[in-house]
């Protein structure tokens, strides 16, 4: 058993070894195979180099050479004697064409030939170029006559003959002859009709759609207008592909033609987006808010696709976009801008008939109103900053409202004949702080006039003081007050409505006995700020200055500046009879005016 293991173990080393044997046996067998292969390639290289027109010829005997010679000598001398016999023409190209074969096949089959066989060769072809150029440069103006002759009626046909005319030029050109110079500048004027004719059409068609763009967009047919626009965009693109570089290539004019084929369509979503802004106008006026919602959100997203169509045009204006988004917020804001102009005037009411209590919940229901529509309609434009304003100043006032409304009231004075209540005593410094939060006054005491209050300050208090009144407050005019003291001094003695101070400071503002109906001081204490009814303010009547005992001027002073200050001037005001006039004023005609205004500039835009 043992032996025939061993047996079998040698058995499988002997196979292995003829094997490997085997193999590298094939290996040299490759090797020699290809160096004989790689050999032959270069005998077969050496005796027929690249460029061989007669791959049947090697190496010539003596014999074949002295043959070919022979023939080569026949046929140059033929040639010769042709253009002898023409005169100085270009002879038979034939027999130079066969002098020139044996001529190429004697330097093939002795690669070590002399250089004046291959000079010869050299020479024989450039001399077949230039008699070839002769024959070329003939049959290319023909060619060119032709296509010229053609052009007008059958421009491929020119066009055919003018490619072939321009192969000819160009080859002419190569061949250093008389016409070499000639037939480049030929040729250069021939590229250039060939590109007339290649691009003519699409320059003609580009144009004719450039013009039916301008006769459709005269027309309103804007889709159709943009549409032939583009077209001749693209026609132009196409000239400036197939002619670069040339005069009729022009990547400025496509670019404008793009540009403005992209304006004609923002223009036509422009006059769409106005379109749908008259009829929510429409809608307005006939009190049909939902339709009106409906026409501005139509209008919204023209716009969207006015800005996302057609980016850097004329039409995309972020100020239109914002004021027609402000119009649907205003749209939707409306019911809230009602109720809070409800509760306004049920404020204003409320305060009138010195019902505190309802004035205050109206106040915290206002509050609460104005927050949520600020956080509701951001966009909205509605005019609620006025009664922001007022609330924001009511509330923070909210425990002193009765007191100073209280007063106020207490010291009103109704004269025959006026129209108005006015205020018996010039006002205190304690009054005006308490609606002011402040005191400008230079001597301060409470029942001292304020004084050293400019009329801007003064235009302040009165809004305020109407706030808290319900009722319009203002200054009086120098022609209220003018008539109210010929009142005063036709019922009594106008010394009676005069303060007895002195230079340092003013006098209480009740001093004195009050004249006949009851107003303190009206030409004295400290001149008073009035309106001369055009927006103007005046200084009317004396101050404490004077002194005791010194006439006093009852009539119109200096006019004042806005922001003028003096110790020895104040004011007095008159309250209107009636409700004072409401802060916001009706939705309707704030909707109306701006969508009036957004029609505006959309249709601004497509009329230009």
């Amino acid at each position: 058993m043992v032996a025939s293991s061993r047996s079998r173990r040698s058995s499988r080393r002997r196979r292995s070894r003829r094997r490997r044997g085997g193999e590298r046996k094939f290996a040299g067998l490759l090797v020699v195979f290809g160096t004989v292969v790689l050999t032959g390639l270069v005998v077969w290289w050496g005796v027929f180099p690249p460029g061989a027109e007669d791959e049947g010829v090697g190496r010539a005997s003596p014999e074949e050479l002295e043959s070919w010679q022979r023939l080569r000598d026949e046929r140059i001398k033929a040639f010769e004697e042709t253009v002898t016999a023409e005169e100085g023409g270009s002879g038979e190209p034939a027999l130079l064409e066969e002098a020139i074969r044996w001529q190429e096949r004697i330097v093939r089959a002795e690669p070590g030939a002399n250089g004046e066989e291959r000079r010869r060769l050299e020479e024989w072809r450039n001399r077949r170029e230039r008699i070839s150029a002769v024959r070329w440069w003939e049959e290319a103006r023909a060619l060119q006559e032709e296509g010229e002759a053609l052009e007008p009626e059958d421009a491929g046909a020119a066009r055919e003959r003018y490619q072939t005319a321009l192969q000819l030029y160009t080859r002419v050109a190569g061949a250093e002859v008389e016409t070499s110079r000639e037939a480049r500048q030929r040729a250069i004027l021939l590229r250039g009709t060939l590109l007339a004719l290649e691009v003519g059409p699409l320059r003609e068609k580009s144009r004719q759609r450039e013009e039916q763009a301008g006769a459709a967009l005269a027309a309103g047919r804007w889709e159709e207008a943009r549409r032939f626009m583009v077209e001749a965009a693209v026609l132009q693109e196409e000239i400036n592909r197939q002619a670069a570089g040339s005069r009729y290539a022009s990547p400025a004019r496509a670019a404008d033609l793009r540009k403005r084929a992209a304006g004609i369509g923002a223009r036509r979503e422009a006059e769409g987006i106005a379109g749908r802004i008259r009829e929510a106008l429409a809608f307005l006026r006939e009190g049909r808010l939902s339709e009106a919602r409906t026409a501005v959100a139509e209008a919204l997203e023209g716009q969207r696709v006015l800005r996302e169509e057609y980016p850097g045009t004329l039409w995309v204006d972020p100020a239109r976009e914002e004021a027609l988004r402000a119009l649907e917020a205003n749209l939707a804001a409306r019911e809230a801008y009602r109720t809070l102009r409800e509760e306004e005037q049920a404020l204003r009411v409320a305060l009138q008939a010195g019902n505190f209590a309802v004035a205050r919940t109206t106040l915290e229901a206002l509050s609460a109103g104005l927050e949520s529509f600020r956080t509701r309609y951001p966009a909205a434009t509605l005019p609620v900053g006025p009664l922001r304003e007022r609330v924001a100043y009511l509330a923070g006032h909210a425990d002193n409202l009765p007191e100073i409304a209280t007063s106020v009231r207490a010291n009103l004075a109704s004269v025959p004949g006026s129209g108005v209540l006015w205020l018996r005593t010039e006002v205190p410094q304690g009054l005006y702080e308490a609606v002011m939060g402040e005191n400008p006054s230079r001597s301060v005491a409470v029942d001292q006039p304020v004084e050293a209050v400019t009329p801007r300050e003064v235009e302040g208090f009165l809004r305020r003081l109407g706030w808290i009144l319900g009722t319009p407050v203002r200054l009086p005019t120098l022609e209220e007050v003018e008539a109210l003291s010929a009142i005063e001094e036709g019922e009594g003695s106008p010394e009676g409505t005069l303060a007895r101070g002195s230079r340092r400071r003013p006098a209480v503002v009740d001093a004195g006995e009050p004249g006949p109906h009851g107003l303190y001081h009206l030409r004295g204490n400290v001149a008073e700020i009035v309106t001369d009814g055009q927006g103007d303010f005046l200084a009317y009547g004396d101050s404490f200055a004077r002194g005791e005992g010194e006439a006093v001027q009852a009539g119109p002073g200096e006019s004042l500046a806005a922001v003028s200050r003096s110790r020895t001037t104040g004011f007095r005001f008159v309250v209107e009879e009636g409700e004072d006039a409401p802060l916001l004023p009706e939705e309707r005609e704030i909707l109306l005016a701006g969508a009036e205004a957004v029609l505006a500039q959309f249709a601004g835009s497509a009329a230009r």
